[in-house]
């Protein structure tokens, strides 16, 4: 278990909250460091000082993509940092001077001048660039572009190099020819102008940027929130969950008040850094059941299952197998379900706790009749297990998205990140002559204020994460038209599903005293199905969760404001209901973390039929949106809590704790005695619940008729070239933590944007 328990007291004074969780998405919104315009030279290095002063060296990546399945070598190629690129600048008022590029090693210790002369540290991009400020003498046309990217061409290493002859294979993404190039007009206060425009380097945008900059021909620009974080050991730490939460890289969002919850705001984590939540989750690496994703099918999406999706959480991972004492801790696997040569490092660290309390563990899940698993990422999750993490095991840190998919590739001249920047919208081509809506590029805004433009020539993809990537679709015009135009915005596709269907599991926790201390790494989980939780009243609660599912629908539809359609809803409720009582996959997650004087537990139930909203509440960016999970809204939900939290004080006082657990302290024999009713349970569960963050569904993957915002390749419907890719395309909650799921959607989803382009 990777937390501190100092920062992680969530339940009562007594008890510290060690629950893993996982969100995907990178999230946006500040300023550049070096001045308004300069991205991160990824060959140049940087100048602050939480910047890493890595020379990895770029790939060994062609101008192709890679084999599902496979993933290129990252340790082999290299080439000289900021080759290929440099930029000309003319500032506070001095002639324009060739910048010289400069190594990263050495770059990370300078910083950028505007004297007219020395090394600027960010020295690639796309292409050369020509900057010229505000204090520049130059022409008056409105459409100037204030950064104009040269044509490039490939040279043998996959790089690009300065070219003046225009491309020869106009089809592949970035490879136009010098007509259509100098025929893309931009306002004066766009930084650049690039095929892809990714809003978010988070856990899915990084992926992106990683396979589509793979082709050199591509340009990528990546617009991030947050900053970068790979000297921030509060990231790093591999047993640092929560250290992070309430810091500058942490989002806290806040929800609407919950109803059916005591009325009561939760605080909603999420990553504002590069590498998204990825950097401050529990770094845990589960994936899901192989049957939950085969419904994905059910909804309209042809080709999204277990049996597809497999290879790219294989291609997304490099496993790092297990030590001899790893093993003997209890560490387990199938290396066939796993990858071995993907960007993303999975596996145990090096802290484990022993093998006497790894028999302990699991003699007390076994308790109630849980199976052991020997690999849970296969598709089949019911059992216990010690899961892998995301960690880098030989320098013993978190293996975060910004670790895993950009630092390698930092270099690649083809790829820029704008970090520090909020994007407030995408911008449109209303000079198509295409009746399907076109996006020509998002607008920012820096911190000082300055608002900024950047243009994509061929797509727009967000990957801000499912409380964010809805309020930008919402701010372009695309949503409910009832909520677009309460706030003067136009509507350019009427999308009412975009920002319904948000989905949150809840977390409890119990904690317990010891008489025993425990050091080290606590990675034990145990995935309940519905009998085991409930045993002999399995039946009875199937009968009464069938018998109510159209009163389930019936709520959802109201809480909607009549958005979805009743038949609609009890159709997907009963996709739903069939996961849980005929496949009977997991519908609980109990955590054991043995520690210092206590013993800890942390559960959630993974299968909640409550469904929420984000939406905006201004056509103000920077106004906070309307997030209400609508946590407990149907009776299921908080039934599967209670069941839960009293499976886990039958865990705590099995026979193989009896002579180590001496007490209870949360939630405590006098809040919640030994005989309490459903009642007493469900007040101490309301009053002690907090989010996992484990948000979905707001852009969701299924047909427009089932309240679908994206189609199976991740298109918004109704718009030629905008996707949404992150967590909220997910439909249903998974078994396992977000992370896992959400690299190979991402991984899929960029074979799909390279398949539409070459």
């Amino acid at each position: 278990m990777r937390y501190s328990i100092a920062a992680l007291s969530l339940v009562s004074p007594a008890l510290a909250l060690p629950t893993l969780s996982l969100l995907g998405g990178g999230l946006f919104g500040g300023h550049h460091l070096l001045g308004d315009l300069l991205p991160h030279g990824h060959g140049g290095g940087s100048s602050y000082a939480n910047a890493p002063s890595h020379n990895n060296g770029p790939e060994s990546y062609g101008a192709g993509s890679t084999p599902v399945g496979e993933s290129p070598s990252y340790g082999s190629g290299s080439v000289s940092n900021g080759q290929g690129s440099s930029y000309q600048g003319v500032t506070s008022g001095e002639s324009a001077v060739s910048s010289s590029v400069v190594d990263a090693a050495s770059a990370s210790q300078e910083t950028a001048t505007d004297s007219g002369s020395g090394s600027v540290p960010y020295a690639n991009g796309p292409a050369s660039y020509s900057l010229i400020s505000s204090s520049a003498s130059v022409a008056s046309s409105s459409t100037l572009t204030s950064i104009i990217p040269a044509a490039t061409t490939s040279s043998n290493d996959g790089q690009s190099s300065e070219s003046g002859q225009t491309c020869e294979s106009p089809s592949i993404i970035g490879c136009e020819t010098a007509s259509d190039s100098s025929a893309t007009e931009v306002s004066p206060d766009s930084v650049g102008i690039y095929d892809v425009v990714i809003v978010g380097g988070g856990t899915a945008g990084l992926v992106i940027a990683n396979r589509l900059s793979e082709n050199s021909y591509t340009t990528v620009a990546v617009i991030e929130a947050g900053d970068l974080v790979f000297d921030n050991k509060n990231v790093s730490t591999v047993d640092g969950y929560g250290l992070s939460f309430g810091t500058e890289i942490d989002w806290q969002y806040e929800s609407t008040p919950q109803a059916y919850a005591g009325n009561k705001t939760q605080t909603l984590r999420a990553g504002k850094a590069l590498g998204g939540t990825s950097t401050i989750n529990g770094m845990a690496y589960l994936r899901a059941q192989e049957a939950q994703i085969n419904s994905w099918e059910h909804l309209g999406n042809e080709g999204w299952n277990w049996k597809s999706l497999l290879p790219y959480y294989k291609r997304s991972e490099h496993f790092q197998i297990p030590t001899e004492d790893q093993c003997i801790a209890g560490a387990s696997y199938d290396i066939s379900v796993h990858g071995t040569t993907g960007p993303l490092k999975t596996g145990w660290n090096t802290g484990l706790l022993g093998k006497s309390v790894t028999t302990l563990v699991n003699a007390t899940y076994a308790s109630l009749g849980l199976p052991y698993i020997e690999e849970p990422n296969g598709g089949d999750m019911r059992g216990f297990t010690r899961y892998p993490a995301t960690v880098d095991r030989e320098l013993n840190v978190r293996e975060d998205a910004g670790r895993a998919y950009y630092l390698p590739i930092q270099n690649r001249t083809n790829l820029d990140l704008y970090t520090n920047s909020f994007v407030q919208r995408i911008t449109w081509d209303e000079t198509s002559t295409n009746s399907t809506p076109r996006a020509n590029g998002v607008q920012f805004t820096d911190a000082s204020g300055k608002q900024k433009t950047i243009s994509a020539k061929k797509e727009v993809i967000l990957s801000a994460g499912s409380l964010r990537s809805p309020l930008i679709l919402e701010l372009s015009g695309i949503g409910n038209p009832a909520i677009l135009e309460q706030h003067g915005i136009d509507v350019k596709v009427d999308l009412p599903f975009v920002g319904e269907n948000l989905q949150d599991q809840t977390t409890g926790a119990g904690a317990y005293s010891s008489n025993t201390n425990f050091s080290g790494t606590a990675d034990y989980v145990g995935y309940f199905n519905v009998a085991d939780i409930f045993g002999n009243g399995t039946y009875d609660l199937n009968c009464t969760v069938r018998d109510s599912l159209l009163q389930y629908a019936t709520s959802v539809v109201e809480a909607s404001g009549g958005i979805i359609d009743q038949k609609v809803m009890e159709k997907l409720f009963m996709i739903h209901y069939d996961l849980i009582f005929k496949d009977q996959i997991p519908i609980s997650e109990i955590l054991i973390s043995p520690g210092e004087d206590q013993m800890a537990f942390s559960y959630w139930g993974l299968l909640p039929f409550s469904r929420g909203s984000v939406h905006i509440q201004s056509n103000d960016s920077t106004i906070p949106a309307a997030i209400n999970p609508n946590y407990f809204q149907l009776d299921y939900d908080l039934k599967q809590q209670i069941g839960t939290a009293k499976a886990v004080r039958k865990l705590a006082g099995s026979e193989a704790l009896c002579d180590i657990v001496t007490g209870e302290l949360s939630p405590g024999l006098q809040s919640v005695p030994l005989n309490a009713s459903d009642e007493v349970w469900a007040k101490a569960v309301k009053e002690g619940y907090r989010s996992n963050y484990h948000y979905i569904a707001t852009a969701a993957m299924m047909a427009q008729d089932l309240g679908g915002v994206v189609n199976t390749d991740l298109l918004v419907y109704g718009v030629d070239n905008v996707r949404v890719v992150d967590a909220s395309v997910i439909p249903f909650q998974v078994c396992g933590h977000l992370t896992a799921t959400i690299y190979a959607i991402a991984e899929k989803a960029a074979d799909a944007i390279k398949s539409r382009y070459y």
